[in-house]
């Protein structure tokens, strides 16, 4: 794929995936997705993604996101902290009764 990443997809409402990793895309970042219901894992790896990270509104967004990789991007710009504060789907919020966790990582010998 390469081009502009297709706005078509925001009528995927049933969505949970979007892997477009190591492509030749050259776009803005797509906060149009934002407003995916399911949407859990989104990669945009290694790509020509470029300009500022933000989004048009400050409700939460991405309700279910769980992974988010922009690495090896043209990103510039700070991430608005508001923006990663409202990704509740990362954080177990039954981790030891205690108050929210983001998730971890556990290596099993």
């Amino acid at each position: 794929m390469d081009g502009l990443l297709p706005r078509s997809l925001v009528n995927c409402r049933m969505l949970e995936v979007l892997d477009v990793g190591n492509n030749n895309i050259s776009d803005t970042f797509p906060y149009w997705l934002e407003s995916l219901p399911h949407l859990q894992v989104l990669v945009l790896r290694s790509n020509k993604f470029h300009g500022s990270v933000q989004s048009t509104k400050e409700s939460p967004s991405f309700p279910k996101l769980r992974v988010l990789d922009l690495s090896s991007n043209y990103f510039v710009g700070a991430l608005p902290v508001w923006y990663i504060e409202n990704f509740n789907a990362m954080m177990d919020p039954h981790k030891d009764g205690g108050s929210p966790e983001y998730m971890m990582i556990v290596f099993l010998h």
